[in-house]
């Protein structure tokens, strides 16, 4: 395995020995490698860390916040399909803010006057999303759990994860505003439901999920069996636990109770 003094591995990376006892000195890049006489040594996995680091502040992301993200477990492979999905999404911005840009010039150069809604499609163009944070920050390393569990309980595949993925990343701010909303309102009158006593199997309760299992085809598509075991899911796993703990104590396993009722009913 390949193992580099601090100036040489500046050398190789183009980062300055001045910037890699910055990353040493707050703990963003510590080298691993010790030595008998006390030199430290940059490794292959360092390298692979520096990376990770430069294509975050690439991405328009501070340190601390590199720092808080590269502390989550996620393994190199995620780390890279996460870049992947950021530069995807970044590369449809640019594409969008370009033909805004063509669209200016060719007012301008027309003596026309400048549509103000150019102007916020070229500003949305060359903003960091919300949804590339999300990307990177506790989301990512927590969906990739989430896909595993559901592809190793069968309940879908990477081909079908991999279609969901393509469906949302030409998402803009308004899209997820609006999915975010959908979902809070639907969240909400769970809890009235709940708050009334409505049994699961009622019919309001029913029509609530049908507009669950609506809205979740917006990502991917429910069967029985796919959407019974994603109502498991929000049980049995801590985070959408604590996410629907912050509803209502009782929602996740009301919901998936009135899940499981729906799938049977209604889905094949």
């Amino acid at each position: 395995m390949a193992k580099w003094h601090p100036k040489a591995f500046s050398r190789l990376t183009g980062v300055s020995v001045r910037t890699l006892h910055h990353y040493d000195e707050i703990g963003l890049l510590i080298p691993t490698v010790r030595q008998p006489n006390g030199y430290r040594l940059y490794s292959e996995g360092d390298l692979l860390k520096l990376q990770q680091i430069i294509a975050l502040k690439f991405f328009g992301f501070e340190l601390a916040q590199i720092k808080n993200i590269l502390a989550k477990e996620m393994d190199d492979l995620t780390h890279f399909q996460a870049q992947m999905k950021v530069l995807e999404q970044q590369i449809t911005q640019m594409q969008k803010a370009k033909r805004s840009l063509h669209r200016l010039i060719a007012k301008l150069e027309s003596k026309q006057r400048i549509p103000w809604n150019n102007i916020i499609q070229l500003i949305e163009g060359y903003r960091m999303t919300e949804e590339i944070e999300k990307i990177w920050g506790f989301d990512m390393a927590q969906q990739k759990e989430y896909e595993k569990f559901l592809i190793a309980k069968g309940y879908t595949s990477q081909q079908e994860i991999d279609k969901g993925w393509k469906k949302i990343k030409d998402w803009d701010k308004d899209k997820w505003k609006t999915i975010k909303n959908d979902i809070d309102d639907l969240n909400k009158s769970f809890v009235l439901a709940i708050q009334k006593n409505l049994l699961p199997q009622s019919p309001e309760v029913q029509n609530l999920v049908q507009r669950h299992c609506q809205w979740l085809t917006q990502f991917w598509i429910p069967n029985k069996e796919k959407y019974t075991g994603l109502g498991r899911m929000y049980c049995d796993n801590a985070d959408f636990k604590k996410y629907y703990d912050a509803y209502h104590p009782q929602l996740a396993v009301y919901l998936a109770q009135a899940m499981k009722i729906y799938a049977e009913r209604e889905l094949t």
